[in-house]
């Protein structure tokens, strides 16, 4: 910002303008002091908030007179001198302007919702995330976030559906992670005690979306309801043409807000693990003991391997690897990248494979992946050492890597 205009010097200190800045913010920080202000009065850290400053540096802040004490039982301010800040300035995140909704409105959101204190740390704001909406996306897209939290992104995009008439969707991603009792008890006995479920961060999650919809539904009646008031009030007045074509435009509107209403809603959809003992603890070591049975895959379980790799190796999603016969092996081939999933790979197979690179001008794998449960030691050290130490055509330097 460049605007100095907030910068001013009530008291007329010697180092010149200055703004204030809270002495506590929402952000935990593991100082707990009193301070006792010029009138008498003692402050103790606010409920639910933390002191900005060390105890240390409390106590050097009021010698040097860098405190704005106020009246009565108020606390104190910071004093941020304009001549301190370098170039003049106080470079701004845009996460706390107040304009798009800062992170501070995500708490006082959150406690609206729940109706208490401090059940999720540092929520981001709905206004904000609204905000990038506009900015990033059109009416139809689909929103991403793979760290759902409180599940302000959802939030934010219902209620901006209902703001703009849009049809955008959003998919929220949270593991089940246990909230620690003893870090948040606000939050862990909120969920044991009026969810009456395993205190989880999903499940705050998923409470928060469900009351989202809720209250974003509820001004969509009350629109509604408004509507219809317009309506009776037309129906009662002389049914001119003019008076006709705004009844029929209310009563369109009420339609495309009942069917607004209809897109507050979600799915809860719990991922699996492709096969069932991919977590298989033993009690003992054995040896040339299996993490799980790799007959147990399907071909369904195939694809969604394949389907992780390629976008970890930056596949899009939307683009298919094609199929390639090497020789009655099939392998999968896309941005150079060659994957070797099935069992059976034989000397053969690496025959065909070698050819191909030096014969197939569009066949240029600078990486090979092969799943290493479907290969023993021997032909992977082979396939390995082969691919590695072969002289292509093509001077193509090929790695080989091996996935479990």
């Amino acid at each position: 910002r460049t605007d100095t205009s907030t910068y001013k010097n009530p008291d007329n200190d010697e180092r010149g303008v200055w703004i204030p800045i809270p002495i506590y913010a929402n952000h935990k920080y593991d100082a707990d002091y009193q301070i006792i202000k010029p009138n008498g009065i003692i402050l103790n850290r606010p409920k639910n908030n933390y002191w900005r400053l060390s105890e240390d540096t409390m106590k050097k802040h009021i010698e040097e007179n860098r405190l704005w004490w106020g009246e009565g039982e108020s606390y104190p301010m910071i004093k941020r001198f304009l001549t301190e800040v370098q170039d003049g300035l106080v470079p701004k995140s845009i996460f706390y302007y107040d304009e798009v909704g800062g992170n501070p409105h995500g708490d006082s959101e959150v406690k609206l919702l729940f109706d208490t204190e401090k059940l999720f740390e540092n929520p981001k704001s709905v206004k904000l995330i609204k905000h990038f909406l506009q900015i990033g996306t059109s009416s139809s897209d689909i929103i991403l976030d793979f760290f759902a939290g409180s599940g302000t992104t959802g939030d934010a995009v219902m209620q901006l559906n209902a703001e703009d008439g849009g049809d955008r969707k959003f998919i929220l991603v949270q593991i089940d992670e246990k909230i620690d009792e003893k870090k948040n008890k606000t939050a862990f006995d909120f969920v044991k005690n009026e969810l009456e479920t395993e205190p989880t961060i999903f499940e705050i999650t998923k409470e928060r979306l469900i009351r989202a919809s809720a209250k974003i539904n509820k001004e969509l009646d009350t629109k509604i309801n408004n509507i219809a008031l317009k309506i009776k009030i037309l129906n009662a007045e002389i049914q001119t043409e003019p008076t006709k074509t705004a009844i029929i435009t209310q009563k369109e509107a009420i339609k495309k807000i009942e069917k607004q209403k209809t897109k507050n809603y979600f799915k809860v959809f719990e991922t699996m693990p492709i096969w069932e003992d991919y977590d298989f603890e033993a009690d003992k070591l054995v040896e040339n003991q299996k993490l799980f049975d790799q007959s147990k895959l399907t071909e369904d379980d195939k694809k969604a391997l394949l389907i992780t790799w390629k976008t970890y190796d930056g596949i899009a999603l939307t683009q298919s690897l094609a199929s390639v016969d090497l020789g009655g092996y099939i392998s999968y081939y896309g941005n150079n990248k060659l994957y070797f999933i099935d069992k059976g790979f034989t000397t053969n197979n690496l025959v065909n494979l070698l050819g191909k690179i030096d014969e197939d001008k569009n066949f240029n794998p600078t990486s090979i992946i092969a799943f290493g449960y479907h290969f023993d030691s021997k032909n992977l050290l082979e396939l390995s050492e082969s691919v590695k130490s072969y002289r292509n055509r093509k001077n193509i330097d090929i790695d080989f890597i091996t996935r479990y």
